[in-house]
């Protein structure tokens, strides 16, 4: 995650459906943006589905091509129609079994109901609960990206970069987790006590910061709590 994606706070889910009716310019912007979030998610869903990943690829440009261009699925996601979440996973649900009856493929009857929308109580390998983890990591994911521009933005690079040596390295990549000490010299902080205290700065503003971004996905501020305890719980199982 580096900082030379968008030196501003990307816009919220909401706002960018809102765009979706707006002049067409804004409304391919708008698309671009909704693409190029929620792809990963789509993907790791298709990829867990037991695809290839050249099948995976192809199956996830179609369904953008097709159902959320083509077909205009973003454009009729409403606040009152409850989370984009079920919205994209509905669809994504029924055109996975469609693309496998197209090409001959069996599907597996527990985890597709008739009508072609998903059984979320599926088992744990069931290629739902990875798109609800992929969901989750999504949400993460623009939430430090929004923190590290925070911190870059306001002249406090060094907290990011302190986080993300101690806290992010470790817990994505393996990485050893230096010292305190050793981060202290390495980004001319004051003492190890001042780089622990950055770090814990930088964490809580990332947890506030991630049950904002989830806060954008729900259309009923009632269901925030449950959801964003959803998504953690999300990320510590992952």
């Amino acid at each position: 995650m580096t900082t030379s994606q968008s030196a501003g706070f990307s816009p919220t889910p909401w706002s960018l459906l809102r765009a979706l009716h707006a002049d067409r310019d804004e409304e391919r912007r708008a698309t671009d943006e909704l693409v190029r979030r929620y792809w990963p998610v789509v993907h790791s869903y298709l990829n867990r589905a037991g695809l290839p990943p050249d099948r995976a690829e192809e199956l996830t440009q179609s369904f953008f091509a097709e159902v959320v261009v083509g077909r205009r699925l973003f454009h009729r996601a409403e606040p009152e129609r409850g989370r984009l979440r079920t919205l994209l996973l509905t669809a994504l649900g029924r055109y996975r079994v469609d693309a496998f009856r197209r090409v001959n493929a069996r599907v597996d009857a527990r985890a597709a109901r008739p009508d072609g929308s998903l059984d979320l109580a599926g088992s744990e390998g069931h290629p739902a609960r990875e798109f609800e983890r992929a969901w989750a990591t999504a949400q993460l994911k623009e939430a430090l990206h929004r923190v590290e521009v925070h911190f870059v933005a306001f002249g406090k690079e060094t907290h990011w970069r302190a986080f993300e040596r101690y806290v992010l390295g470790p817990a994505t990549n393996g990485l050893i987790r230096p010292s305190a000490r050793e981060l202290a010299e390495e980004l001319a902080f004051r003492s190890p006590a001042s780089v622990t205290a950055a770090i814990q700065v930088v964490r809580t503003r990332v947890l506030a910061t991630l049950r904002g971004v989830v806060a954008e996905s729900v259309s009923d501020i009632a269901d925030l709590d449950d959801e964003y305890a959803h998504v953690v719980k999300l990320l510590k199982d992952g």
